[in-house]
Formats: C-alpha cells, sequence, structure tokens
C-alpha cells in the first residue's frame, strides 16, 4: 500500500487547463457563487431510474459543465479534469443514537474524471470512474491511516511541503464542510 500512496500523491503530476494554469499563485480573494436552492427528490428519482447514485449524477454535471466551460473559452483539447474530494471513514456504525460522536474523518483522495459535453456518453464515463473509486476500500483507509501517522511523526516544514506538492495535482477540491446552513438575505 505504501508504494501505491506515493505513486498517486507524490507523483500525482497536474495538467493545465483554462482553470488550472499550474502556478496555482494563492491571492487570498475568496470567490463564491451561490445558486437557488435545488430540490433534491427530482435529482433523487432521476439516478434511481438511471441505477446511478446521487454522486454520480452531480459528478457528471460537473463533467458536462467543465467541458461545455472549457470549449467556451477555446479549449478543444482537455478531455479529463483531476478533482479532490474528502471520501468518509466509517470504521463501524454507531450503536445507537446518544453513541454518536461529532468527528470528521475523511481520506483525501484525487479522481480524474473525464470531460463529455453530450449528457448520454457522459454519464456512462463518469460512472465507471466513481464505480471504480468503491473499489478501493484499501487505498482509502490506507490514507486515513498514513495521514494520521505522517502528523505524529514528521516535522511539519515536510508535511507542509508534501501537501503543497499533492495540492497542485487537481483541477477543483470539493469540501465535506456543510457549508452555508442560515440563508443568506443580501438585503432589500
Amino acid at each position: 500500500m505504501i508504494k501505491t500512496l506515493l505513486m498517486n500523491s507524490v507523483f500525482n503530476f497536474y495538467t493545465t487547463n483554462p482553470l488550472h494554469d499550474g502556478k496555482r499563485e494563492v491571492t487570498g480573494v475568496k470567490n463564491v457563487a451561490l445558486g437557488k436552492k435545488t430540490e433534491l427528490a427530482p435529482v433523487k428519482e432521476a439516478c434511481k431510474k438511471l441505477g446511478v447514485t446521487v454522486n454520480d449524477m452531480m459528478t457528471c454535471a460537473l463533467s458536462i459543465a467543465l467541458k461545455r466551460y472549457f470549449i467556451s473559452v477555446g479549449d478543444e483539447q482537455t478531455s479529463s479534469c483531476k478533482i479532490a474530494m474528502p471520501v468518509n471513514i466509517r470504521w463501524k456504525p454507531y450503536n445507537t443514537f446518544e453513541s454518536v460522536k461529532l468527528e470528521n474523518k475523511f481520506a483525501p483522495i484525487a479522481v480524474e474524471i473525464p470531460l463529455l459535453s453530450d449528457p448520454e456518453r457522459a454519464l456512462p464515463a463518469v460512472y465507471s470512474v466513481t464505480s471504480n473509486m468503491k473499489s478501493k476500500f484499501a487505498e482509502i483507509y490506507a490514507t486515513y491511516v498514513g495521514i494520521l501517522m505522517m502528523g505524529n511523526i514528521a516535522p511539519a516544514s515536510l508535511i507542509a511541503k508534501l501537501n503543497d506538492m499533492v495540492s497542485m495535482s487537481p483541477t477543483l477540491a470539493f469540501s465535506n464542510m456543510p457549508g452555508i446552513l442560515t440563508p443568506i438575505h443580501f438585503g432589500d
């Protein structure tokens, strides 16, 4: 597993595209966009009919949106994009409601998704990638344990350097933070 983790993190090089110039100069400027609330029931119903998960469908929507955006800015060549996402670590389910702890245990993983503008071609291609992720149980847990071990034995400067190196690869990163919990009102 150590060899696999090293190959998938340290030696996971980035590719450039309209959203990722390969430099990642951090400006401190926050870019946030809020959309209208989406009702999840129709999405779940569509997923059930198609035999896919909500994550599959949302990743497919991302694939289509990125491909169409890249084409709109003159890049018709980019055919895939690396995204980083947290994968929840569950050692075992909680026995009772009272035993539930507020904790955040996850392993960050990078996934390369195909970019296709046609939904009928995009969903099977994305589904192939997301289904493959589900088979990487050992790798996901090994990543989590490896990060815990490194955090306890390695100097902070080394961890920071490794983090910088690993985080250069993905074009986009998703968080497992819940986001805005109460509506934002922008005045009248």
